[in-house]
């Protein structure tokens, strides 16, 4: 008897054991966990998980913490959707923990969801109102929204509930307040960074940037400069050096940096876009050309240089190859305006007024505040001696911008086209007004005053149109005309056209 009552009782005793060292190797496992995470093992880490989880034997606390921390692994292996579905889990273990729901919504916001991102993090407030982090990140969900002034809401939060997140905070809303256009403020935060850690490379290039933008050349370009004193290898800060040279038009000191940044970083296809744009304007077309191509071939997609490609073929004068440019331009981006622009304005070049006509006209659809192209339109219908259509572009190029003098200008042209000369003289006169500048407004004025039979104002007007132009040929021959007709009466003939 007393020998079956031993192996009873051992055989209880091996029971309760095997059940002890099962409870303590799934919390090993858990344990193991977290250790694999920690030195980045994520695919050991969600093997460790697992097992705890398939048990059966967690109790309800330490199984939630479970999915919570395999959903970490996954998320860290970009796994979003099977991180989701262990945070999931995890909340409707416990519906109590904020940071599972941090955690679900740095996940939706890392898939694009930024509604559902955002949602999560409201939760995580609502359980747990002095919780910086879900602030932090729902700023950053806004943020990539675009919504600007709740990003700032945010990060504001974040910075007034907990300092250790003052870095990204400040980092963060300055880059907000950049894009907004609040300049001054984005420098007042990148400040605040610089004065956390005075080694941030990207908060001197950030700052710098909003200097940039303010027109402080000087002190946008100390601050690149002392980014590349800490980091010499970072490409970006000597590419927004040479941004803030180009705006200083000190182009040999911008081609610089720019090589240096293609030196440092091959793919730049900014720092070669942005190096053509130079050669452009210091004339050299082909090393322009050369390099919007360079940033092509990089980034096929990359439909501004297409156009700055276009704008320097059409400085060469191949037409062909601009209107191929820009036609490429707009394949990309079918709502690039300046795009259809230009190339109307080569198409004019080419005579192609129809063509013209319809790329000012999908130019003004897409832009309906371009004056310029209601006035470049206007001009191709004046061409075409659609007097009324011109007046009505001109007309409404003015009631866009009434500073257009051009469109003031051409509407006299038309004016006196139709024999009212006093009419198109009052619209030279206040073409004048607003461009004291313009010879091209004088020497008309003067033929209308010819035409009008007052030679004395003629020869004032185009006196004045050769004082502002030396080389204004017409002018010239038109002075002429004026003073054989004071003296002889001669009676104005109109040019041939060439």
């Amino acid at each position: 008897m007393k020998k079956t009552l031993s192996l009873a009782f051992l055989s209880l005793f091996c029971m309760a054991l095997a059940i002890s060292l099962g409870c303590v190797t799934y919390q090993y496992d858990i344990k193991r966990g977290g250790a694999a995470y920690n030195r980045y093992d994520y695919e050991e880490a969600i093997v460790r998980f697992t097992n705890a989880i398939d048990s059966g034997e967690l109790t309800q606390k330490d199984l939630a913490e479970a999915y919570h921390k395999r959903g970490l692994s996954w998320e860290n292996l970009l796994d979003y959707d099977k991180a989701i579905a262990d945070y999931s889990k995890a909340i409707e273990i416990d519906p109590k923990n904020p940071s599972a729901y941090t955690d679900r919504g740095s996940a939706w916001t890392k898939k694009g969801n930024y509604d559902k991102a955002i949602t999560d993090y409201a939760k995580a407030i609502e359980i747990a109102p002095q919780y910086a982090l879900a602030y932090l990140d729902r700023g950053n969900a806004w943020y990539l929204k675009g919504n600007y002034d709740k990003a700032v809401a945010d990060y504001t939060q974040t910075i007034e509930i907990d300092s250790q997140y003052n870095w990204a905070s400040y980092s963060n809303r300055g880059d907000t307040w950049y894009l907004k256009g609040d300049y001054d403020r984005a420098i007042e935060d990148f400040t605040k960074v610089l004065e956390i850690n005075p080694e941030d490379v990207r908060a001197y290039t950030s700052r710098g940037n909003a200097r940039n933008k303010k027109g402080n050349y000087d002190d946008a370009i100390a601050d690149y400069t002392k980014a590349i004193a800490i980091d010499p290898k970072d490409a970006w800060a000597y590419y927004n050096r040479g941004s803030a040279w180009e705006n200083k038009d000190n182009h040999d000191k911008a081609i610089a940096d720019y090589d240096r940044a293609i030196e440092i970083d091959p793919t730049d296809y900014e720092s070669y876009h942005s190096r053509g744009n130079v050669f452009r304007e210091k004339g050299d077309y082909d090393r322009a050309i050369e390099d919007f191509t360079k940033a092509i071939g990089i980034n096929p997609k990359l439909a501004l240089a297409y156009y700055n490609c276009g704008n320097a073929w059409n400085k060469k004068g191949d037409y062909d190859k601009a209107i191929a440019d820009y036609t490429k331009a707009i394949e990309i981006d079918p709502q690039y305006a300046a795009a259809y622009y230009n190339r109307g304005i080569v198409e004019v070049k080419k005579d192609n007024y129809d063509k013209a006509i319809a790329d000012f006209t999908k130019a003004i659809q897409i832009d309906p505040t371009d004056s310029w192209a209601y006035c470049n339109r206007g001009n191709v219908w004046e061409k075409k001696s659609n007097y009324e259509k011109a007046i009505a572009d001109y007309d409404r190029a003015i009631e866009i911008d009434p500073t257009d003098y051009k469109s003031y200008s051409n509407r006299g042209v038309i004016w006196e086209k139709r024999g009212n000369y006093d009419k198109a003289i009052a619209e030279y006169t206040k073409a004048i007004e607003i461009n004291q500048r313009f010879s091209l407004a004088y020497n008309n004025r003067g033929v209308a005053w010819y035409k009008k039979g007052n030679f004395d104002k003629a020869i004032d007007d185009f006196n004045k149109a050769l004082e502002i132009n030396p080389n204004e040929t017409e002018a010239s021959e038109n002075l002429q005309k004026a003073l054989k007709a004071k003296d002889g009466n001669v009676q104005w003939k109109e040019k041939k056209p060439e």
